[in-house]
């Protein structure tokens, strides 16, 4: 029988792989991503007492898993390595989460799957991410407060070394052979893990299942979650109760935020995300913004969410019970939020919705460059665990790893 552990890093074709393996005639899957869950919140509950987190942890029973004898089985969890990249004021738990992990899944299997790319390219995906999930942060800050976050995630000598001490047989592989040729990433993959490929074995097409991040649309998607969060303030305040037509609305409003946008925007074209922009942008009430601002901002917000409503409503890979749930969201927020989040408007509130309805911020990633001790840690535990051809025999992608650090100088 056999059987491989894969444990991320995430943001590294791990969405793909998992369709890849679920889809073959070959292989069976066996997701670990409730455990790690699991893990994940049993560590941020418990930040200031993790003696009692690590006793919960211990207690945790996986299983029973069935097993195919006759396939190759596949332990899947990106979520084994990816921690806090979105609530990363937990950043600091990540090794402990990775720790835990490790242990928790000692004696499953020897042979594990660990995929690896450009720390750059990664850390854009990261924040990418992180505007996907509704985060609102401009690109500097989420450098500076994901910090920890980033550098543990990326941190490949000490989640290497756990896991061999728990007996486990690492190998890495670089997504970039991927999209170099897909018949060398399988080659590569059969000779390290001396297990067949699966068949088939197509990456797939759609973009949605492979979870790929279009960068192109992650200007407006920002745009959008600083909207959002300005609304949100005055249902903050004092959380409604359940039941409450006011917790109706902010749970409409987190979905709105949360899916609404992403799914908008998802294989938007380049024409039709130029006329979001421009919808969102124009100052065809400008008159109105002069003389009655509040009414100008109302305006423009019912034609951002009909917009919304519209995009979603004819995206044709999300349908179904999901479709209808964010619709009904979006519809509740368009003709409610409104009336609760501007009915006490104040003038900073109406500017800084007039602020951000404005804002033009279509180069969030811009050159960006990091503090000499971040790059230090990048070589010193990504550049430095890759420096061994036997581990990782691919001398052309390593020098492409260490000439983009070296551009963030």
């Amino acid at each position: 029988m056999e059987k491989i552990l894969h444990i991320g890093l995430g943001k590294c074709a791990s969405s793909s792989l998992q369709v890849i393996w679920d889809q073959s005639s070959n292989y069976k899957t066996h997701s670990l991503t409730n455990l790690t869950n699991i893990v994940s919140n049993i560590l941020a509950e418990n930040s200031d007492d993790l003696d009692l987190a690590l006793h919960k942890i211990k207690g945790i029973e996986i299983g029973p898993l069935e097993f195919d004898d006759n396939n190759v089985n596949v332990l899947t969890s990106e979520g084994i390595t990816f921690s806090y990249i979105s609530d990363f004021k937990h950043g600091k738990l990540t090794y402990l989460k990775q720790k835990s992990l490790a242990a928790l899944l000692d004696g499953l299997c020897t042979k594990v799957l660990l995929l690896v790319r450009d720390p750059k390219e990664w850390i854009l995906s990261a924040y990418s991410q992180h505007i996907k999930e509704g985060g609102s942060l401009d690109f500097d800050d989420y450098l500076v407060r994901a910090r920890d976050s980033l550098l543990n995630n990326l941190d490949l000598k000490y989640i290497k070394q756990i896991f061999e001490e728990h007996g486990f047989e690492i190998t890495i592989l670089p997504i970039e052979l991927i999209k170099r040729s897909e018949e060398k990433f399988w080659l590569n993959y059969e000779d390290k893990l001396n297990i067949p490929k699966p068949d088939p074995c197509y990456f797939p097409e759609d973009r949605r299942l492979a979870n790929v991040t279009d960068f192109a649309t992650m200007p407006t998607h920002l745009k959008l979650n600083k909207i959002f969060n300005e609304l949100f303030i005055p249902l903050q305040k004092g959380r409604p109760h359940a039941g409450t037509k006011a917790a109706q609305i902010y749970e409409s409003l987190h979905t709105s935020k949360k899916w609404g946008s992403r799914v908008a925007l998802h294989e938007l074209d380049s024409q039709k995300l130029s006329e979001l922009n421009g919808l969102i942008e124009s100052d065809d009430n400008q008159k109105d913004i002069t003389n009655t601002p509040i009414t100008a901002i109302q305006i423009k917000l019912d034609k951002i969410f009909n917009e919304l409503f519209s995009l979603v409503q004819h995206n044709h890979s999300y349908t179904g019970n999901k479709a209808n749930i964010i619709l009904k969201s979006i519809e509740t927020s368009r003709k409610w939020v409104l009336r609760y989040a501007l009915r006490e408007p104040s003038s900073d509130k109406v500017f800084r919705l007039k602020e951000l309805i404005e804002l033009q911020n279509n180069n969030i990633f811009e050159k960006f460059s990091l503090d000499e001790q971040f790059l230090n840690q990048l070589r010193n535990n990504f550049l430095s665990p890759l420096s061994k051809e036997k581990d990782f025999p691919y001398k052309d992608i390593l020098s492409e790893y260490t000439l983009s650090i070296a551009s963030l100088e």
